[in-house]
Order: structure tokens, then sequence, then C-alpha cells
């Protein structure tokens, strides 16, 4: 990984990375090395082992709202955008992107 943070700090290459909230609580030097380099953060839920397929509306609604404000306390900023585990949600409304306005949502077609 340091090699190729490295490569992109030497091109100039502003990144976006799809970041889980454990991974942030587990690793908290990865928030300062993303807001040293401006990179963007799009959430990728809470860990990969906890998915939203299979979730009725407010439990997917709770999991969306503890995935941003987890990125939001420990980036000083909610997420840019939402890319849940293994690009599994539901179907239905309201998204992640109109739960808290985030800028873009990544799905599957």
């Amino acid at each position: 990984m340091r090699r190729l943070i490295g490569c992109l700090d030497d091109l100039g290459v502003r990144a976006t990375l799809s970041l889980n909230v454990r991974a942030l609580e587990e690793f908290p030097d990865l928030a300062a090395m993303c807001l040293t380099r401006r990179w963007d953060v799009l959430s990728h839920g809470y860990s990969n082992s906890r998915f939203a397929l299979g979730l009725d509306e407010e439990e997917e609604r709770e999991l969306i709202e503890r995935c941003i404000t987890g990125i939001e306390r420990q980036m000083g900023a909610p997420p840019a955008g939402w890319m849940g585990p293994s690009q599994a949600q539901e179907r239905r409304r309201p998204t992640p992107v109109g739960i808290r306005n985030l800028e873009t949502m990544h799905e599957t077609a």
C-alpha cells in the first residue's frame, strides 16, 4: 500500500478511497493519510462482513446513518459518496444519497 501511495504522491494524483468505518476505527492513521492528500472518501459500509441486503428499510437507514456518522467523526466531514459492501443494498428509496445528500452513490446495474 505504501508503494502505491508513494506513486500517487509522486504523480500528484488525488485518489478516491472506498473505506469502511471499521477500517478507520482499527487504523486511525488512514484518516490523516486521506486528509493530508485531500482524497475523497466513499463510505463502504461499516465492515465488509455486514451487508445491507436483507435489512428492512429502518435497519438499512440506521446502518447508513451509522456509517456516515462514523466517517464524519474520523474525517471531520461526511463521505463524498456511498458504495456499500459487495455493492449490495436494497433497491428502494431513500438511498444513502437521499438520506444525507451525499454527492454520489455507486452501485451495480
